[in-house]
């Protein structure tokens, strides 16, 4: 049955990493995760799995077999989604980093272009040669930085398109729902509500308030 899921997950391709998990249990328990059939199910996998069967301390063959390995499931939830905000302060460091890097190069290349500058004491002909061999340097330095701007412009819309993914709206606009109390608490678990409590369901486009019946996970509007 694991070997069948994982296959099926990967024929339908519906999310970008699958995480063939179970929580802690006995040798019995885990075992399935150590035949060849699933083994052999991660490993044709085009998706990127990740292994995170058991406790910290239980090691099976799919964690071997797999492209990762997380220590529990929740660990391999966080791993699959990195923080935001850190990411965007990735990028604004990449970007600083960048500029002080051009600006050095530049000052580099004004220096070297001065020092030139100041032996062009010959007579006219060297002269004449000289200040051709600097229009030269000057046009491969703006070549080179404008191909390299260019590379960098293009790993900096990358990283945008990365973040963008990341959007907790965007995971909204494929049906989910965000539920919060009233008092802005995030509901993650239906024993955090008692049958009454008012909740606010934030969609896709738009929210809703809602009340919660009972531990059934129905709702009245």
């Amino acid at each position: 049955m694991i070997a069948q899921a994982i296959r099926r997950a990967d024929e339908r391709a519906e999310c970008d990493v699958l995480i063939v998990c179970r929580g802690g249990g006995s040798i019995e328990d885990l075992w399935p995760f150590n035949e060849e059939v699933v083994a052999r199910a991660i490993h044709a996998c085009r998706l990127p799995v990740i292994s995170a069967v058991g406790h910290e301390t239980d090691f099976t063959i799919a964690d071997f077999v797999a492209d990762h390995r997380a220590a529990t499931p929740t660990a391999a939830a966080e791993l699959t989604s990195p923080d935001r905000q850190a990411l965007l302060r990735s990028v604004q460091q990449s970007g600083l980093r960048l500029q002080r890097v051009m600006q050095n190069r530049i000052q580099q290349r004004q220096q070297q272009l001065d020092y030139l500058n100041r032996r062009l004491l010959s007579p006219m002909q060297q002269l004449a040669h000289r200040r051709h061999h600097l229009e030269q340097l000057q046009l491969r330095l703006q070549h080179a930085m404008a191909r390299q701007l260019q590379r960098r412009q293009q790993q900096w819309q990358g990283l945008q398109q990365s973040l963008a993914h990341l959007n907790p709206r965007a995971v909204l606009q494929r049906g989910y729902a965000l539920v919060e109390k009233i008092n802005g608490e995030l509901v993650q678990d239906s024993t955090q509500l008692q049958a009454g409590d008012q909740v606010r369901l934030t969609l896709g486009k738009g929210s809703a308030d809602a009340r919660f019946a009972s531990y059934s996970h129905r709702f009245l509007a």
